[in-house]
């Protein structure tokens, strides 16, 4: 049926939907009956017939004219029609007529809900985009829920007064049900989806929403009486899966791609039903428990490894329930109790539970019976508690026990010292042999260590070596210069091997000695015969060439040098054949005695015979080192002997070879220092002189070195360098090292290795180290002017600083004169410091670290200091040896050395720096470590003062970016 549409209005948006309306008046009649059969309401249809056919003219011209009426506006608000046109354009007077035959007007308005249906139906034949369509149905729904409220007004008016207050109440409750609904939908925290009969999305909520899709409202915002336009295919085939089912509600745990990742949800579906029970569609709810599945993962998991562990233990392991009942035995339980693991299941094992260890014995039949060490504790077993059962057969430990004793008969008969003491070390039992030698009785040594023998002739560092090889588990064989009761020094050769338990565990020491003291005498004498000069008591040509055999060996292998003094005494023989040979002897003792203060204790003097005499320097630190004991030699000799009443002088040439330098083996660096040796006796006596020409022009160098040096201050020639600590964890800058540098016009750039060692002898620094510490401090200060974060500055100690009288009040001094926080100082002490005899170093030491300066001590690993040297100094920082840095991470031995050296230092709580850090790798090695600083070219070279200021000026600006 076509009709023309007297509301036309061009411009209007909605007037296609007009247009339809009024073209289809015919069609909307027969989709309204069309609906009406499918309901049930067959028997009116031909008493409908007409009303419906009046209401369809009665709805489509107020609505085309509610269309018209907002014509040219985007957001339609439909008028509804006036109260007047109810009863005639909707055929409410024609139902009436019809009363009697059954049509009352709550069917008809029953009914009514198809007329909205009808004209959605119209917008899907239309061909309309999807825009238009969804603001046309917007319309439509908008337009009859306008039409209800006034036609329900306007009818329930005409009944009575009361049911309009009813109905607007009704109205009103079910509008606060709605609200309620939607305020506890999106309130939970689970995600919920309401789909429809047909499995349609009609709503979800927020947490929904968040979790599965890219919506970004709120989930009830979507709440429409129709489904909703999102897919989620998972949620669908669920939902499916789930009605096919047939059951009401369900159950069940699934893993699930969300917005975060995936996730493990708990799954419940229940059917919806209408007051009929007719199914109207379902609830899904999703809520979150990945943090307890994983929870209940990692049980599972520890269960396991729990199983794992008694399944593979060395001991005999059973479990057992409250009851006493075996739950679970392991293949080592099974082979003690002689069944398999099946028979014993669910069998009673009587076992002490309280965690006492109790002994049971065994019997097996045709075998020896086994005795076992039984021991419980309670553990949590698959959701309940249990017993763990330990059976340890010490069946030969019984064995043993009584072997041992008959060899503590063999032992208090034993014509050899025996002692035993715990795995601490502490004596436990002496036999009397050891009474007889030491003159202790057995109640006075118990319980105290084998060093309450101790003479003071073993090195801490040897009875460290033995402790770490007997602890080691390996049996250690050597002698002892022990001390008896009454105070006498005697000698012993001692075997001391650990002893096991069962277990494998060291629990004891066994050392079985031997009184060698007379075979030490004898054996001292005729080495000493054989090693040493009878008039001088000094090292003779033997033992010297042995030496300097083994000082070659050691320098070979650490790549070190070796230097030897050739000494022989000028006009020697005239003195001896003139004076007489007791006087020329008693000369050359008093010559061996000057000679002896020349050197060190590490450093040999030996008499080669008649006038000639040979000084050994191994592990030579300073090529210098030779020189200044020729010098020094020299300068000692120049005082007269007093002998027999006469006044003597003696003088003597020097010459000086090094290894490797001038000679790969004993024989020709003795071939070539006596080259040298003569060569100084041509060149005038009383002088020495070295072997080869460039060690000659090296001295001379040195002597310029020292001559310049003492000038350098006042001439301004030395200056700073400051090279930065950085924290390896945040890459923060955190203070510099403090470098001197000298610069001289004659001789150029002078390295420090040239100069510092010279200062250091000469005593020049003492003054440097003055310097220096002042012009650290004063740039420190200046830093913190500039900057809004404490930084710190490392100054390098010298020995010789530590031996002025004065030197803790001058660093003070110097502190103050700057305002500076002692935080700011940093003091570097190196090994060599601690190792030499400094009086009071200790105490100086202390008085920094009272002054809450920070101390550090420098290039460790390079000397010999210990964990105990390192706890006995208030240290606050270790730094570690570039030598250590520069093989890492790629030879093992210095990776393991600097994972030992970390690894005494976090245990000291000390902070670590490691210097000369030249790659990323390293660093990257060293942070994975937990070293804390870095130092090195890899974060920056030393820098003048007014270079380092403008790389923090950079280094502040990229950290207030940042």
């Amino acid at each position: 049926m076509t009709n023309a549409n007297p509301y036309h209005f061009p411009d209007n948006p909605f007037q296609p939907l007009s247009d339809l309306i009024a073209s289809h008046e015919e069609w909307l009649m027969n989709q309204i009956l069309h609906y009406a059969k499918r309901q049930g309401y067959a028997v009116y249809t031909s008493t409908l017939a007409e009303a419906w056919r009046v209401s369809i003219c009665g709805l489509s011209t107020p609505l085309m004219e509610a269309i018209a009426e907002n014509a040219g506006i985007q957001e339609l608000t439909p008028h509804p029609p006036k109260t007047l046109d109810i009863g005639t354009r909707f055929g409410i007077l024609e139902a009436q007529r019809h009363r009697s035959r059954g049509i009352t007007i709550e069917l008809f308005l029953g009914l009514f809900k198809y007329y909205r249906q009808s004209y959605l139906d119209l917008i899907e034949i239309g061909q309309f985009t999807q825009k238009q369509s969804q603001h046309y149905r917007l319309f439509i729904h908008r337009f009859f829920d306008r039409i209800e409220l006034g036609f329900c007004g306007e009818w329930v008016s005409q009944n009575t007064n009361n049911t309009i207050r009813e109905l607007q109440a009704e109205n009103r409750n079910l509008a606060n049900i709605k609200n309620k609904y939607l305020t506890l939908f999106e309130s939970l925290s689970d995600s919920v989806f309401l789909l429809d009969k047909d499995n349609k999305i009609v709503n979800l909520n927020t947490s929904a929403a968040r979790a599965f899709t890219e919506l970004t409202v709120p989930g009830s915002l979507y709440y429409s009486p129709e489904p909703i336009e999102l897919e989620l295919p998972w949620l669908t085939q669920q939902v499916l899966n789930f009605v096919n089912s047939e059951q009401s509600e369900q159950r069940y745990e699934t893993q699930l791609s969300t917005q975060t990742g995936e996730r493990w949800f708990e799954v419940k579906f229940k059917r919806m039903l209408d007051v009929s029970g007719k199914f109207t569609g379902t609830i899904a709810l999703y809520t979150d428990i990945s943090d307890r599945h994983q929870a209940d993962r990692d049980l599972r998991q520890s269960e396991q490894r729990l199983k794992n562990i008694i399944s593979t233990h060395i001991h005999g392991l059973v479990v057992l329930n409250q009851k006493g009942q075996i739950i679970f035995a392991n293949p080592v339980a099974e082979n003690l109790l002689n069944q398999k693991k099946e028979d014993l299941i669910g069998t009673y094992f009587a076992v002490d539970t309280s965690g006492k260890t109790t002994e049971i014995v065994l019997e097996k039949f045709g075998q020896i019976p086994i005795i076992l060490q039984v021991k419980s504790v309670e553990i949590p077993w698959e959701k309940e508690m249990a017993y763990l059962v330990s059976l340890i057969d010490i069946t030969s430990l019984k064995q043993a026990q009584e072997k041992l004793q008959i060899l503590y008969q063999a032992s208090e008969q034993s014509p050899a010292s025996i002692v035993i003491t715990d795995a601490e070390g502490k004596i436990e039992y002496v036999n009397p042999k050891f009474e007889k030698v030491t003159g202790y009785s057995a109640e006075e040594v118990k319980g105290k260590s084998p060093r309450i023998l101790k003479s003071g002739h073993t090195t801490e560092q040897e009875y460290q070596t033995m402790w770490d090889r007997i602890a080691s588990g390996k049996e250690w064989y050597g002698e002892f210069k022990n001390k008896r009761k009454n105070g006498h020094i005697f000698w012993e050769y001692a075997s001391i091997s650990p002893i096991r338990n069962l277990e494998g565990k060291i629990t004891h020491f066994v050392a079985v000695k031997e009184d060698i003291t007379q075979r030490k005498q004898n054996e001292a004498l005729l080495e000493y015969q054989a090693n040493y000069d009878t008039l001088t008591a000094l090292p003779n040509r033997i033992l010297a060439r042995d030496r300097l055999q083994q000082a070659i060996a050691q320098a070979e292998q650490k790549k070190n040098q070796v230097a030897i003094l050739l000494l022989d005494l000028d006009h020697f023989k005239q003195i001896n054949e003139s004076l007489g040979h007791e006087l020329g002897d008693e000369l050359l003792q008093e010559v061996a005695q000057r000679l002896l203060l020349c050197i060190q204790k590490s450093d040999t003097l030996a008499r080669l015979g008649g006038d000639e005499f040979l000084i050994l320097l191994p592990n030579l630190e300073s090529l210098y080192d030779p020189e200044n004991i020729a010098h020094n030699i020299l300068q000692i000799l120049k005082t007269p002997f007093e002998i027999q009443g006469e006044e003597i002088f003696i003088s003597v040439s020097i010459g000086i070879t090094l290894y490797p330098d001038d000679g790969l083996d004993a024989i020709m660096l003795m071939k070539h220092a006596d080259s040298a040796m003569y060569q100084a006796k041509n060149e005038g006596r009383n002088t020495f002189r070295f072997f080869t020409p460039k060690i000659n022009q090296q001295v001379q160098t040195r002597n310029l070195v020292q001559k310049y040096l003492r000038h350098a201050i006042f001439q301004n020639e030395l200056y700073m360098v400051y090279q930065p600590f950085i924290d390896l964890k945040s890459g923060c800058v955190v203070g510099a090292e403090a470098l001197m540098r000298w610069s001289n016009p004659e001789l150029g750039q002078v390295r420090p290795d040239q100069f510092i060692p010279i200062a250091e002898e000469t005593g020049l620094i003492v003054e440097l180290g003055a310097w220096s510490l002042d012009r650290a401090c004063s740039e420190v200060a200046q830093w913190q002017e500039l900057y809004d974060y404490s930084l710190w500055v490392a100054v390098n100690l010298s020995p010789r600083q530590f031996r002025e009288s004065n030197f803790i009040n001058e660093i003070w001094a110097t502190v103050k004169r700057y305002h500076l926080s002692s935080h700011c100082l940093e003091l570097e002490i190196t090994e060599r410091l601690l190792m030499e005899d400094i009086p009071d170093a200790k105490e100086l030491i202390e008085q920094l670290h009272n002054y809450q300066i920070r101390l550090a001590i420098d290039d460790f690993g390079t000397g010999y200091s210990s964990l105990s040297t390192l706890k006995r100094y208030p240290f606050q920082v270790l730094k570690i040896d570039r030598s250590f840095i520069a093989e890492i991470p790629e030879d093992p031995e210095a990776v393991s050395l600097v994972k030992t050296i970390l690894g005494m230092a976090q245990g000291l709580g000390l902070k670590s720096v490691a210097e000369g850090i030249e790659t990323a790798e390293q660093q990257a090695f060293l942070q994975s470590l937990g070293c804390d600083y870095g130092q090195g070219y890899y974060f920056s070279k030393p820098l003048t003062a007014e270079k380092f200021r403008d790389y923090l000026k950079r280094y502040s600006a990229s950290r207030g970016n940042g």
